[in-house]
């Protein structure tokens, strides 16, 4: 599945807030309600949907030195926008 996302029309009237966690295989959002309940959620995994990255579980190993493994820090810059924008695609309120 790639850059998962579930269509949500009802936002609600309150405050929303938004929690993402960034791991080391895919970004994920999510949007709560006052009361906790999930509004809203998106998914980038980040081998499937930011494949110019040419990461392999989400990294680079160094074939040079042993044990070695790095991440591209802008693809999580941009996994970050791609989930929001996906929140965005939902019709998310933000603002």
């Amino acid at each position: 599945e790639t850059a998962a996302k579930r269509p949500r029309q009802d936002w609600g009237a309150g405050p929303l807030y938004i929690g993402f966690d960034i791991s080391t295989q895919s970004c994920k959002a999510l949007v709560i309600d006052a009361s906790l309940a999930v509004v809203g959620s998106s998914r980038v995994h980040f081998d499937t949907d930011l494949p110019h990255y040419a990461t392999q579980d989400g990294c680079h190993r160094d074939a040079t030195e042993s044990g070695r493994v790095t991440s591209p820090t802008l693809m999580w810059v941009e996994a970050l926008e791609l989930a929001l924008d996906l929140l965005q695609a939902q019709s998310c309120p933000f603002g």
